[in-house]
């Protein structure tokens, strides 16, 4: 197991050649397994493989949680999800999570506030009277 040239790819070597995966497709699986956890919304996953092969694999969790689900609970969910499905494509392989809480939300819808500022619309109303 290394890290290509460029650091955008993951190479396993295998008897019989090797097999190549793009870090931003492990970076959009870890992030649908957090997803899938009640109570985290708003996830970005971004995962670092060191060139070495005995050092563990970095990945950096950051997300918006609901407050009312216990936020060490929550925590500790996205962590297992995260370990369970990155042995699950990559095998054997140490790893590292940080896990980085930006919001703490305290609606279950858990909107964002950017879908608050997006239903804003600056523009009239037609038709407009007088004219």
């Amino acid at each position: 197991l290394r890290q290509s040239r460029r650091g955008n790819a993951i190479v396993l070597d295998k008897e019989d050649g090797s097999l190549i995966i793009a870090v931003s497709a492990v970076e959009d699986s870890l992030e649908r397994a957090v997803q899938e956890q009640s109570g985290v919304r708003d996830v970005r996953v971004r995962v670092r493989v060191p060139p070495e092969a005995e050092m563990p694999a970095e990945v950096v969790v950051v997300c918006s949680v609901q407050d009312a689900q216990g936020i060490l609970a929550v925590e500790e969910r996205m962590r297992q999800a995260l370990r369970r499905r990155f042995q699950e494509i990559l095998p054997q392989r140490a790893l590292k999570v940080s896990v980085r809480m930006r919001r703490f939300l305290a609606e279950a819808g858990g909107k964002s506030r950017r879908s608050e500022v997006e239903r804003v619309t600056l523009r009239p109303d037609y038709p407009l009277e007088g004219f």
